[in-house]
């Protein structure tokens, strides 16, 4: 078949037909929606993650030393028990008592609780994949007990190891 200039595929430009309003896309509720199907299994990722990943892979004593600390401390449980809420805004406590908006925040030494994440926050940083994973790490770092300093510290010293991780499993390494 020979497509004239009149032909229009079904679904683009059409008011009536195709992919919901005449055609046209979002690409921020797309990548929303993306983040939100790699946060709906999240859980089992990080837990096939550090059930995976052996002391031995990290060929920096500290950070096998930070690993074998997180894992006896709970992270795995933690991960198991708590639950990420996606929030149009997130806040966490500071050491002075004030509150400050972040991507992402948890409550220090809430084992098992909620994890607030801006899906609108993280995508407008052009957060990748294993960057998502990172913070979540950061975040439960936060329920084991760690001030925002260690936590930190802990999410930049994984990152790099939870990404190689991710990415050899993901079909991409950005979230679209």
């Amino acid at each position: 078949m020979r497509l004239g200039s009149n032909f229009i595929p079904r679904g683009i430009g059409s008011p009536r037909r195709g992919y919901g309003h005449g055609g046209g896309g979002d690409l921020t509720a797309i990548r929303k929606a993306r983040l939100g199907q790699m946060l709906s299994v999240a859980k089992t990722e990080l837990l096939g993650w550090s059930a995976a990943v052996k002391q031995e892979s990290f060929p920096d004593p500290q950070i096998r030393q930070l690993f074998a600390r997180i894992l006896g401390e709970g992270l795995r449980s933690d991960i198991q028990s708590s639950h990420y809420e996606l929030k149009n805004r997130c806040f966490y406590t500071t050491p002075h008592g004030g509150e400050l908006e972040s991507s992402a925040s948890a409550r220090i030494g809430d084992r098992g609780g909620a994890i607030c994440l801006n899906p609108e926050a993280i995508l407008a940083a052009g957060a990748t994949d294993a960057d998502v994973y990172a913070l979540l790490l950061h975040e439960h770092a936060h329920h084991l007990g760690y001030q925002e300093q260690e936590a930190e510290a802990i999410g930049n010293a994984l990152g790099d190891y939870v990404a190689a991780y991710f990415y050899s499993r993901l079909p991409s390494s950005r979230l679209i």
